[in-house]
């Protein structure tokens, strides 16, 4: 069996790779009169459920669409026993994503399954509609975003990134955290805040050691600014994709609306480190000439690759905002661009698609499914009638509701499932009638800066906690809640006044 596996299984990434890609682009040449099931597909809508897709999306206003309520439920009636049943499984898969007793992917697929056996055997989903609700399209994306990076990554260029920063600083420690800091929130607005954690914090305790100053800051700043980062594109973080997806919004959606907010965000938050690491900034580093004697090009495994795979990764961002006029999506470039590198570099797949995090897109097609379950018993309906009620249907102040709501949520909840719950919860309000364009962007916003608040409410801040302590300079809840509790608060109004000055703008 192992010299099967050995022969033939290498190749079962790249197949996969290849039956995503082939999915993708049927959807974007499928024929008009299918139009109702590429929405499905797209969207998430579905003949059974209470919505339609957004029709002509934003419109390159970035609203968000108003959803239309279909009142006959596509003739679909869910009976009280088929409600609670699939609203316990949607709970109790939540409880097993949050206690974290096992990992989420495996809570998220078993939470899956079951919505899918259920729904057969009481004959309320069919298999076709559960798996219509996988959006094919936002699982495209990161595949192909995996990909492109990890080839990237292979080339020695984040490392090499740093390793300048790093000569640049001249040993200063608030330089060093000022150009780390901002390298981490960049690089976040291109690849996943994980993989920018991943590689600057190692290097953080190489450059660190030789100075013999304390990594703490620059551990918590590169969290915390990579998060801010994060937010000011679609791609920049799980949640910004999820809300793209359900939203119908564009990459340049997220450019106007939340790009310039990212970057008052990020001023906002090296002022406040500036002054809460005053005491540290002024330390004396020792052994400076050491720091100033690394070369960022010794680090790199393929000067030549890196050179060529930076270029498909800035020509894929550039495609990324055109791709609307060409009549592409936003998957179909990701998978592009992964696939010219992957041709370019001429690397063994198995080795290339080893980058790509299956768990990670296992869990988001478990997620799909679960919310549009939810989504389509129309369980949401008093949540979200309880904001309208308290908000008087006034968009600012349901926006601020959503705002504060899960930012509280998201400093003890994983942001991704989070933002996942309360999606549907804007998809009704929105189904009411109610212009619901500016609630994305404070969901967006509350679940990542609400998330800096403790170390448990990013992945960023999880794996950064856990790298310190593997490396022996542990960060204790109190230390990161005492600096970082002030500056969620800060950030979270100052996000308030983006969205007042957004609502008076845009809508």
């Amino acid at each position: 069996m192992d010299r099967y596996w050995k022969k033939f299984g290498r190749w079962m990434p790249l197949l996969a790779f290849a039956l995503i890609t082939a999915m993708v682009v049927a959807q974007m040449v499928l024929p008009s009169e299918d139009s109702e099931d590429r929405d499905r597909t797209f969207y998430g809508a579905d003949a059974s459920s209470g919505f339609q897709a957004p029709g002509n999306g934003t419109g390159g206003n970035g609203t968000g669409g108003q959803i239309e309520k279909d009142t006959t439920s596509g003739g679909k009636v869910f009976s009280d026993t088929d409600k609670a049943v699939i609203l316990i499984i949607f709970i109790a898969t939540y409880i097993m994503i949050f206690s974290e007793k096992v990992h989420r992917t495996t809570a998220a697929m078993c939470g899956a399954i079951a919505v899918l056996l259920y729904g057969e055997y009481q004959e309320v989903f069919s298999e076709a509609e559960i798996f219509g609700l996988v959006k094919i399209d936002i699982i495209g994306l990161l595949m192909g975003m995996m990909m492109l990076v990890g080839i990237l990554s292979r080339t020695g260029f984040f490392e090499f990134v740093a390793v300048k920063m790093a000569v640049y600083s001249r040993g200063r420690p608030w330089k060093l955290y000022l150009l780390l800091g901002v390298s981490a929130a960049f690089l976040s607005m291109i690849v996943d805040n994980i993989t920018t954690v991943l590689l600057m914090v190692p290097l953080i305790i190489e450059i660190t050691n030789k100075l013999h100053i304390s990594p703490k800051p620059l551990f918590i700043g590169v969290a915390i600014l990579s998060n801010i980062g994060g937010l000011g594109t679609m791609i920049g973080d799980p949640p910004n994709i999820l809300i793209a997806s359900y939203a119908d919004l564009t990459f340049i959606d997220f450019i106007v609306h939340l790009l310039p907010a990212a970057l008052v965000l990020l001023a906002a938050a090296l002022l406040y480190s500036k002054f809460v690491y005053r005491g540290w900034s002024r330390t004396e580093p020792e052994r400076v000439e050491e720091v100033l004697e690394m070369d960022a090009w010794s680090v790199l495994r393929d000067p030549k690759g890196m050179k060529v795979n930076v270029a498909i990764l800035l020509g894929t961002i550039f495609f990324f905002f055109i791709h609307e006029p060409l009549g592409i999506t936003p998957a179909a470039v990701a998978l592009a661009g992964g696939g010219v590198a992957l041709f370019v570099s001429r690397i063994d797949p198995y080795r290339a698609l080893g980058a790509v995090e299956w768990p990670t897109l296992m869990f988001f097609a478990s997620l799909f499914v679960l919310i549009g379950a939810v989504e389509d018993i129309g369980m949401m309906d008093s949540v979200a009638s309880g904001i309208e009620t308290v908000s008087g249907s006034d968009m600012i102040i349901a926006a601020m509701m959503i705002l504060w709501i899960s930012a509280f949520l998201s400093s003890f909840l994983d942001n991704v499932p989070l933002a996942a719950a309360l999606i549907p919860v804007i998809l009704r309000m929105g189904a009411g009638g109610m212009e619901i364009g500016l609630l994305w962007w404070a969901l967006a916003m509350g679940v990542m800066l609400g998330g800096n608040a403790s170390p448990v409410g990013s992945t960023a801040g999880v794996i950064v906690t856990g790298l310190s302590d593997k490396f022996g300079h542990r960060i204790t809840m109190r230390e990161w809640v005492v600096v970082n509790l002030p500056l969620a608060i800060i950030t979270l109004s100052i996000a308030s006044l983006v969205l007042v000055v957004q609502g008076w703008y845009f809508y």
